[in-house]
């Protein structure tokens, strides 16, 4: 399928013919499988946290305003105190581009 699928999204409609494909299906597991392994071990050698890589991932990397990353915090201190199977939630933001604050005087 290449990379093009990042510009067009339609693209990614040619995977539902795999839907119903046993062995497609056991791939694109084993895949993400490894890919969970992956970033378990980096989450380790980088932060020393032990992450199961047979845990559901929900994982978001973007750049937000502060108050949203408060609002991420507060909802991750929802998740972690309700009893849902095991999991991984991660994110990570850096600051959005301003004009107010730091760095421009104000």
């Amino acid at each position: 399928m290449g990379h093009g699928w990042i510009h067009d999204l339609e693209r990614l409609r040619r995977l539902e013919t795999f839907v119903d494909d046993a062995d497609s299906r056991a791939l694109w597991h084993e895949i993400k499988q490894e890919n969970k392994k992956d970033l378990a071990a980096f989450i380790k050698e980088r932060l020393g946290m032990t992450v199961d890589p047979q845990s559901m991932f929900d994982v978001l990397v973007k750049r937000i305003h502060e108050y949203k990353r408060q609002q991420l915090i507060e909802c991750q201190d929802r998740v972690s105190a309700a009893d849902y199977p095991p999991g991984l939630m991660a994110f990570t933001a850096a600051s959005a581009f301003s004009t107010t604050g730091a760095g421009n005087g104000t």
